[in-house]
């Protein structure tokens, strides 16, 4: 109410409220209101730092595509922030859609099925079937590409589920995380989240920015991320130390959840890989074009077009035939000889 009383005063319902609400009330609503305008200009303040320390830094980055990535960063935010301000399994998607251009449309149909649902409730989401499964068996993926010289992006989804001990509409619930790590071929790690009503994308690369140059991880910085969601999976109650972990892998701190146990499947982290075939579209793209030339078929059928007005005569028919038979076997040779050249036969 009082949102939508410092936002449109004539709404309906606000009018409704001042006529039939308690009047004893009305003194209680006006200081509220006072701390939601302060309240509200500390939030737009630390917002307008944010976005501050965004430009300064995304502009000295020198990687284009990455550069390009965090353009389009910035759109997101500006489309609608109540979606991709904080929701953090659309933003994940985003990330994907992103790099869709150099991966194989094979590969993206379960985040197009993904994209479609208002919220990423992972416990019901069939597509997550043909995920992957385990920290352990991600970080096993993980060594196995150092050195390969490859560009991955792996999409990982830590499913949201009720604890053990079930209390009632009051018990505390784990939302679930989707994010993204993304695999440079120089074997460097970035890690694209956000949290929701905690920070947003934007917010989550300005610190990745500040902290590391270009917001890339060597292997070494990056493994205990990875670690830590091993200890996650593995975890049996929401202790401190369990807080601790999450609170280092994610940024947030869930200390109303210590003291609860968790079911044994709880951190159940699905992810899938994505080969990233940049180079390959971009020399597509920038390929020359190259005009053809005649045809053999041309050639022959100009060949014949000469020898029109002498097809009666037996003789001339003939040397149409061996004249055609040379062009056939010369215009091989020239190919076989080009095809040689540039080292494919």
């Amino acid at each position: 109410m009082l949102n939508v009383l410092a936002e449109s005063p004539n709404d309906p319902s606000v009018l409704n409220f001042l006529v039939n609400g308690n009047v004893a009330q009305i003194p209680t609503l006006k200081t509220g209101l006072t701390i939601f305008k302060q309240l509200n200009s500390i939030v737009q303040s630390k917002m307008d730092d944010i976005n501050e320390q965004y430009e300064a830094l995304s502009s000295e980055v020198i990687d284009t595509e990455f550069k390009h990535l965090l353009q389009n960063v910035k759109q997101f935010s500006k489309e609608d922030s109540s979606q991709y301000g904080s929701s953090c399994g659309l933003m994940a998607l985003k990330v994907i859609e992103f790099f869709s251009k150099y991966i194989d449309r094979a590969h993206l149909t379960d985040f197009e099925a993904l994209k479609g649902l208002e919220t990423l409730k992972t416990s019901n989401v069939e597509a997550l079937a043909t995920f992957d499964k385990g920290a352990g068996t991600l970080l096993g993926e993980i060594k196995k590409d150092l050195r390969k010289g490859e560009h991955k992006l792996y999409y990982c989804i830590l499913d949201n589920a009720l604890f053990k001990d079930v209390g009632g509409w009051q018990h505390p619930h784990y939302q679930g995380h989707p994010f993204v790590i993304e695999k440079t071929k120089a074997d460097q790690f970035r890690i694209y989240q956000s949290y929701d009503s905690q920070y947003s994308l934007k917010s989550h690369l300005a610190s990745e920015l500040a902290e590391y140059p270009e917001a890339l991880r060597s292997y070494g910085e990056f493994y205990p991320f990875m670690k830590g969601l091993q200890q996650l999976e593995l975890a049996t109650q929401w202790d401190a130390s369990v807080n601790d972990v999450y609170k280092r892998c994610f940024g947030v701190d869930h200390k109303t959840f210590v003291g609860e146990k968790l079911k044994s499947d709880f951190f159940s982290m699905r992810f899938k890989s994505l080969v990233v075939h940049e180079d390959e579209v971009k020399a597509e793209q920038d390929a020359p074009i190259v005009e053809k030339g005649p045809t053999i078929l041309d050639q022959i059928n100009d060949l014949r077009r000469n020898f029109a007005p002498y097809e009666k005569n037996i003789k001339v028919g003939a040397a149409i035939g061996s004249s055609v038979t040379a062009l056939a076997l010369g215009s091989i040779f020239v190919v076989t000889q080009t095809l040689s050249k540039v080292g494919i036969i």
